[in-house]
This record gives structure tokens, sequence and C-alpha cells, in this order.
């Protein structure tokens, strides 16, 4: 077996892996919210909020400043008072979190 056909080999596997630890987590993930979905109200809201957070930690890894301390807290922190001033309702808080958030972000990543 040359190189590239082991290589080839790891990479296949590797990829084969990846794809059943996708399917498991949609396996666990898609009843988790659909039942999130239909049961509405704060499940749903904490459900989403918490998909945001993860999806700006993942950010963060991408652009390099997952390391950043101050901006992941700032950040966690802003779309966690989003979550909750939407749960009640609060649109003038939601924008005010947003804002505040957005501004400590872009202050402290630069």
């Amino acid at each position: 077996m040359s190189e590239q056909e082991a290589a080839a080999t790891a990479i296949a596997e590797q990829t084969s892996r990846n794809l059943v630890a996708r399917v498991a987590a949609a396996a666990v993930l898609v009843p988790l919210a659909l039942g999130t979905a239909y049961a509405g109200g704060w499940w749903w809201t904490a459900l989403v909020t918490l998909a945001v957070i993860g999806l700006y930690v993942e950010w963060l890894r991408v652009v390099g400043l997952a390391h950043a301390r101050r901006v992941l807290a700032t950040g966690v922190v802003a779309l966690a008072a989003i979550g909750l001033s939407m749960g009640l309702e609060r649109s003038q808080a939601v924008l005010a979190a947003w804002a505040l958030g957005f501004a400590g972000v872009i202050l402290l990543a630069s």
C-alpha cells in the first residue's frame, strides 16, 4: 500500500467516524428540538438562546478569538440577557442588551 493510499484510507475512516457522530447527535437533538418547539414558551426561548451562544463560541474559534475571555464573556452575557429579555417580551431591553453587547465585543476584540 502506497503512502497516498494509506492517507486516503485514514481520511475515509475519519470521515466515517465523523458521520456516525453527527448522526448520533442528530438522533438526540432532533427530538429535543421538536419537543421544545411543541412546548414553546420558556423551553423554546432557552433552547434557542443556548444554540445562539454555541454559535457565538464557535464563531470565536473560527476567527481565533476563543482565547480572549473578556470577548467571550461579554458576548455570552449579552446573548443570555437578550434571550431573557425576549422571554419576558421586553423589546427595549433586547435592543439595549444587543447594543451594549455588540459595542462591548467590538471594543474588546479590537
